[in-house]
């Protein structure tokens, strides 16, 4: 596994990592979950596999592909990571976006003139939802640059993965955090406004932000889950959470490959159950099945 990108992804260029002190990020666990190698990278960047330095810009991710190409040539099944530009529209939220997607495009072009052919890139989680008070523009325009910003990169990814026939993996990360913070107790969180790091709290993992932007070791788990769900076929459905509700009807949140149609059924008989609820193309859902009969029941998820 081979990483490029910001804060998000940076495993210690500067010597620590923005999560959870010691704690694992995203592209660490999901290289677990593959059987991969992980991507490390030593103080200043000196030596390993993961290139993402924090406070990157989009402008800056072409020392990184430097840097990569200098020091390692691919082999047919490695993975390449991107996960970039949440720090350009900190900076500035009303900025055209289509440059910067027309960058990013321009990287992964260069990413396969050097053989990579598998690339993984989330899109950026609402920048306007996190804890940091904005320095320029409002929550609002945070939100919409976000949003602008998502448009614009899945529009260039899918010509990117047409041009150079690349598999490129879009992950839905805006879809995902939406909703984390929406359904926060579902995924086990009780905090989503302020940070682990004022807190002094003795559950790191009630919290979803480590500081001001960056998410903690629970967020980064959930987001490789969902990065698993979408890579591997036969990865089961994940269950976050899961609860009888007084009536009896079932409540559950769960990830699951964005890609298939998935099934949630129930019946007042297990051999005979019918699907009451069907959805595509999202990578965590929370929903609530009324119960099949008033006495007894049961459920059942399939893809």
């Amino acid at each position: 596994m081979v990483v490029l990108g910001d804060s998000l992804s940076d495993g210690g260029y500067y010597g620590f990592k923005l999560t959870n002190t010691g704690e694992d990020l995203w592209h660490e666990y999901l290289a677990d979950r593959l059987g991969y190698e992980r991507a490390t990278t030593t103080l200043f960047g000196f030596n390993g596999l993961n290139l993402a330095i924090s406070a990157s810009l989009i402008d800056d991710l072409q020392r990184q592909v430097n840097r990569l190409g200098s020091r390692y040539n691919f082999q047919a099944s490695d993975i390449c990571t991107l996960w970039i530009g949440g720090n350009d529209i900190r900076g500035n939220p009303n900025q055209n976006m289509t440059p910067l997607a027309d960058e990013i495009g321009d990287i992964i072009g260069q990413l396969h003139s050097i053989g990579i052919d598998h690339i993984i890139v989330p899109n950026l989680l609402d920048i306007g939802a996190i804890p940091e008070n904005p320095s320029s523009g409002t929550r609002a325009e945070r939100t919409a640059g976000t949003i602008a910003f998502n448009t614009a990169l899945a529009n260039e990814l899918d010509a990117r993965a047409l041009t150079h026939s690349i598999t490129i993996e879009q992950l839905d990360i805006f879809e995902l955090f939406d909703g984390m913070l929406f359904y926060a107790a579902d995924y086990g969180f009780e905090n989503v406004t302020d940070t682990l790091q004022d807190s002094g709290s003795s559950q790191p993992d009630t919290y979803a932000f480590w500081d001001d932007i960056h998410p903690t070791t629970r967020g980064h788990f959930l987001v490789s889950s969902a990065a698993y769900a979408m890579l591997e076929p036969l990865a089961p459905i994940e269950v976050i959470s899961q609860s009888i509700e007084a009536d009896g009807a079932l409540r559950q949140t769960w990830l699951a490959d964005p890609g298939m149609t998935h099934e949630i059924l129930s019946g007042a008989q297990v051999d005979a159950m019918n699907t009451v609820n069907a959805f595509l193309g999202s990578p965590a859902y929370t929903v609530e099945i009324a119960p099949p009969s008033a006495t007894s029941g049961f459920f059942k998820t399939r893809k």
